[in-house]
């Protein structure tokens, strides 16, 4: 389902607009023309897939398939779950890449069976926006928990500067990060 691109806007997290290819809800298989890439899916090979963060609000993912000869529907997304395999990787504009082992569940997931991963990015909020919660007087450091403090430790070395909030820029691609 295509989401259009960034609005221009101030304060524009989720805001999308029409663009010459898509609008907000469209669906790919509508109105985006098939397109060969040369890239050959093996059924059940591994493949590298890749996703970016522009706000990061934690949580996790799953990545789910359709067959392209039936109709796009979330059931039919929901009978063909993908399980995640191997390590994983953050990947830096700089080139940088830090590997790790992702954390993967796959109890309690929906559908059941599926495969649901971490976001591996620790969502630090010290005023606990939209979490129901007071603001964090500790500033989230150890021993501090709760809904507005990461539960985990980030993947990337102690030592490294504290994470920060990166501004918006023009493009998806500007807003990731270095390990800061």
């Amino acid at each position: 389902m295509a989401g259009g691109s960034p609005s221009p806007k101030s304060g524009d997290a989720a805001v999308f607009a029409r663009t010459r290819f898509a609008g907000q809800g469209d669906l790919g298989s509508a109105v985006l023309r098939p397109l060969r890439s040369g890239t050959v899916w093996v059924a059940g090979a591994a493949a590298e897939v890749a996703w970016g963060i522009r706000y990061n609000h934690g949580g996790g993912y799953s990545y789910r398939l359709c067959p392209a000869g039936e109709p796009l529907t979330e059931a039919c997304f929901q009978r063909y779950p993908l399980n995640f395999t191997g390590t994983s990787t953050l990947r830096w504009n700089d080139g940088t890449e830090l590997h790790f082992n992702g954390t993967y569940v796959a109890t309690g997931t929906h559908p059941p069976g599926s495969m649901w991963a971490r976001n591996p990015i620790p969502r630090i909020d010290d005023e606990a926006r939209g979490s129901g919660e007071p603001a964090s007087d500790t500033g989230c450091r150890p021993p501090a928990v709760g809904r507005a403090c990461r539960a985990f430790d980030p993947v990337c070395a102690e030592g490294m500067p504290p994470w920060h909030r990166i501004e918006p820029k023009a493009r998806a691609g500007d807003v990731e990060g270095r390990c800061s």
